[in-house]
């Protein structure tokens, strides 16, 4: 898949969206419209980890988020793993709630998370091996999701210690190695 023209229509997706394993992908552009992904209302009473989640991953030439500018609300999880051209997710989402964890794993070129625009996480917080963004950064948006209101267990570890000052203060309640 080289673009995701042809889904600008697309409002709202019930269960889960899985980009994952494209090499000439840039951008999510196309994706414009889409404001949620998975439902919170599960009559079965089990929940699928399959279900209610978007995952963007192993997606080589991937460099923006910004078409999902519109999304609102991701029932599940949400992870970004392993883009290693994706230095930035300014622009995706609009005041997102997250209704399970947030992962932000080992895309090697992240640097900032400026721009991202998320209010709430009901689950955990995983910022691990992007190897380009440093902690202090990764820690101020923990720092505003506390401030919203979080409560989960965090993991911020394995990512650039250099840009951040001497004092900067790391408290978390999860540890985690480095992968």
């Amino acid at each position: 898949i080289t673009d995701l023209d042809g889904l600008q229509s697309l409002d709202t997706i019930e269960e889960a969206l899985f980009i994952s394993g494209n090499p000439t992908l840039e951008n999510l552009d196309g994706l414009d419209g889409l404001s949620s992904v998975g439902t919170a209302d599960d009559s079965s009473g089990v929940w699928d980890p399959m279900e209610n989640q978007l995952e963007i991953t192993y997606n080589g030439s991937l460099t923006s988020v910004a078409g999902l500018g519109n999304l609102t609300s991701v029932a599940g999880y949400l992870q970004i793993t392993n883009n290693p051209l994706l230095s930035s997710l300014s622009g995706l989402g609009a005041q997102l709630a997250v209704g399970q964890n947030l992962h932000i794993i080992q895309s090697e070129t992240l640097s900032d998370l400026d721009g991202l625009d998320i209010d709430s996480v009901e689950g955990n917080l995983w910022i691990v091996g992007n190897t380009n963004l440093p902690n202090c950064r990764a820690i101020a948006f923990k720092d505003q999701l506390v401030a919203g209101g979080f409560t989960g267990e965090m993991a911020i570890c394995c990512n650039q210690a250099d840009g951040c000052p001497d004092e900067f203060d790391i408290n978390f309640t999860a540890v985690c190695t480095c992968p």
